[in-house]
Parts: C-alpha cells; structure tokens; sequence
C-alpha cells in the first residue's frame, strides 16, 4: 500500500503542483510584464488566473483531509512524495519554459495584442 501511495501522491503531487504553481509564478508576472509593455487589448482578470491555483490547492487540501481520515499512516508517505515531484518539476522548470510560453499564448490569446 505505501508503494502505490507514493506513487499515486508523486503523479498527483507532479500534476496539481504545476497547476498550482506556475500560474503563480509564470502566468501573473507574465500579464503584469505585457500589460506594463502594452501589449494587451485590456487586463487579463486576476481571479482568472490565480483560480486555477485556488481550485487545485483546494482539492489537494480536501484530499489530504481524506488521506488523514481513512488511513493517518499514508499521510506522510502521501506528502513526501508530493514533495518529491515538487523538487522534480523545480528540476525540468528550464525544460518546460517554451511550453508555458506558448499555453499561455493559447489560454489569454483574446487578450493579447497581434505583434
């Protein structure tokens, strides 16, 4: 059980820490940056962007309530995996760059003026 609740806690861990964190870290710098150069049609909506990470850490949080509720022992293991794909994504941030760049470009499209 420990094995399979490391792994469901770093492929989880992987996919809601990135939804959590590079909205925060690349996507609210991002607007500010292109907003200050003008190059938006108007401002991208701050809820819009920081809802994503508000939705994904409220999730986590209610699943790491249930974790502790069902079985307390696979709490810790849960949580260190989590942090074990947190130090791997901060590792391939350099990686996915690129790719943040362009998901951001698709996502606020609308928003963005045509250079």
């Amino acid at each position: 059980m420990v094995i399979l609740t490391f792994i469901f806690g770093y492929l989880y861990g992987f996919f809601a820490l990135s939804n959590i964190i590079f909205p925060i870290f690349y996507s609210i710098p991002k607007s500010i940056q292109l907003h200050k150069s003008n190059k938006l049609i108007k401002r991208i909506p701050l809820i819009q962007l920081v809802a994503p990470s508000i939705l994904w850490a409220l999730i986590t949080l209610g699943l790491l309530w249930l974790i502790h509720q069902v079985s307390p022992g696979q709490q810790e293991v849960f949580l260190s995996a989590m942090l074990f794909a947190l130090v791997s994504m901060l590792f391939q941030v350099k990686k996915t760059w690129r790719d943040l760049e362009l998901d951001f470009n698709s996502t606020w499209r609308e928003y963005l003026k045509d250079s």
